[in-house]
């Protein structure tokens, strides 16, 4: 069975799942990710601008013409982490009824049809940490995706590997799919920078809660990566990352959760040093 990567007029997204979006100094790029996902049907689509310049506000008053965009504002700067707190924060709050959040990218370097797929596997089983894994090659082979990842991007799924004993392509990946059941306990974990999502994958595998990984294919035209150079601060704030990682508040355990397909995808169990797949 084939089809287009990024075409969503196979499926549309599933009642009672949100998209959270990260914007800073947003431009075109966020229109590009929110109105394939308002064609989509995605029934509540949060924004959280972390403190963008008066500039991009022709951006956001676009946004704010959706009746399904939910914008929330930082006065100032407070970091990717705190941003997504706050959106978290604004769905457990106000879609408590909710299944769940995907989190994608602000720079549309994810189709639509990415974060379609990974909230109909979090429509399906909706106790299991769905990650997007990989960029699929032209051939949708996902094997093929490694090589395209920065050395930062490596190094720390190796060190992630050491620490936890599970192998995780990419876990730097800003699209997961995550349960309503767990953001209360996720608003906890401590980072309100770029750590903040390594220290949220460290709290779960810690906690034995139960994760898989979706194939995904990315945007028409992905973003060029950086060089792959981490900032002294960057590898500090992972260093603190690590010592931080069991919380106080244990996360629930969820033995057997289901994994979800959609169509002819994969989703990559974890939770172990040897990750097995299934179709």
């Amino acid at each position: 069975m084939s089809y287009a990567p990024n075409s969503i007029s196979r499926s549309t997204a599933p009642p009672g799942v949100a998209a959270l979006i990260v914007a800073t100094e947003p431009g075109r790029a966020l229109l590009d990710v929110i109105e394939p996902l308002v064609r989509a049907g995605v029934s509540a689509i949060v924004v959280v601008d972390d403190g963008s310049s008066a500039g991009r506000k022709w951006v956001l008053d676009r946004i704010c013409l959706e009746p399904t965009v939910h914008l929330l504002r930082h006065a100032r700067p407070q970091g990717r982490g705190a941003a997504l707190k706050t959106g978290l924060q604004y769905i457990t709050e106000h879609l408590p009824h909710y299944t769940g959040v995907v989190t994608t990218a602000a720079d549309a370097r994810y189709a639509a049809s990415d974060v379609v797929r990974l909230m109909r596997a979090l429509h399906s089983s909706p106790r299991l940490v769905i990650l997007g894994g990989a960029f699929c090659g032209n051939d949708g082979d996902p094997a093929s995706a490694g090589s395209g990842q920065s050395l930062r991007t490596r190094m720390l799924g190796l060190v992630f590997q050491v620490v936890t004993h599970i192998s995780l392509r990419d876990v730097q990946t800003p699209l997961r799919a995550l349960p309503v059941e767990l953001l209360p306990l996720l608003l906890k974990v401590p980072g309100d920078e770029h750590d903040y999502e390594f220290s949220m994958l460290l709290h779960l595998a810690h906690h034995g809660y139960p994760m898989a990984e979706q194939d995904v294919y990315g945007g028409a035209e992905r973003p060029v990566g950086d060089s792959g150079r981490m900032s002294s601060s960057g590898w500090l704030n992972i260093a603190r990352a690590l010592l931080r990682s069991v919380p106080l508040v244990p996360l629930p355990r969820v033995p057997g959760a289901e994994s979800a397909l959609d169509g002819p995808d994969t989703v990559r169990r974890t939770g172990s040093s040897k990750a097995q797949q299934t179709r």
